[in-house]
């Protein structure tokens, strides 16, 4: 997916840009596909409407826990697993009624290790018009001081130990100041 569209995520929240179907359109317009991962409790039914008459490509929701404490503990106070797994049907709904071409990604982050949560979560969108993934997690370091994990789990094991990154080489990043970084984890521009 990514390859082949133009990303638009970073380290911000791309529902709450304020001209996220405008850029959209004007990719579409150009026959370039648009991509984004979002968190679902950032759901607006009314944007996702635009969105998909926008014609976006790709969404992507990110889910972090199948419990509604532990993902208020990862993204904050408003990220409730169930409220967003609510929010998340109603837009397949909505794309279902609307007739949408839109891709629907949703992915969760395995920051544990804990395979039986991959496997509830897969099951949730079964039968469903999406793709579901488990990602594991690449940088463990920072779960080092969570107490979350043993010592053993937070050895960093990226996949790109013993190879180089070709980000560098096959991407650019564009900050929201319009700064051309040429690596995606490069948030300050730096």
């Amino acid at each position: 997916v990514v390859s082949k569209s133009i990303t638009l995520h970073g380290f911000g929240e791309p529902v709450l840009d304020p001209h996220l179907t405008k850029r959209i359109s004007v990719l579409e317009n150009k026959k370039i596909p648009s991509y984004f991962s979002c968190n679902p409790c950032n759901v607006k039914m009314d944007l996702f409407a635009e969105l998909f008459d926008a014609r976006t490509g790709y969404i992507k929701f990110a889910i972090d826990s199948l419990d509604d404490e532990e993902a208020k503990k990862i993204r904050g106070r408003k990220a409730d697993f169930t409220e967003s797994y609510e929010k998340v049907l109603e837009v397949i709904d909505m794309k279902e009624k609307m007739e949408a071409k839109t891709i629907m990604v949703l992915t969760m982050l395995n920051m544990f290790g804990d395979l039986s949560q991959g496997e509830k979560f897969l099951d949730l969108w079964k039968g469903k018009d999406v793709y579901a993934y488990v990602k594991s997690l690449d940088n463990k370091w920072l779960l080092r001081d969570s107490g979350k994990t043993e010592q053993s789990l937070v050895e960093n094991e990226n996949h790109y130990t013993g190879q180089y990154c070709e980000y560098a080489w096959t991407s650019i990043t564009i900050l929201a100041d319009g700064s051309v970084v040429p690596c995606t984890q490069d948030i300050n521009g730096t």
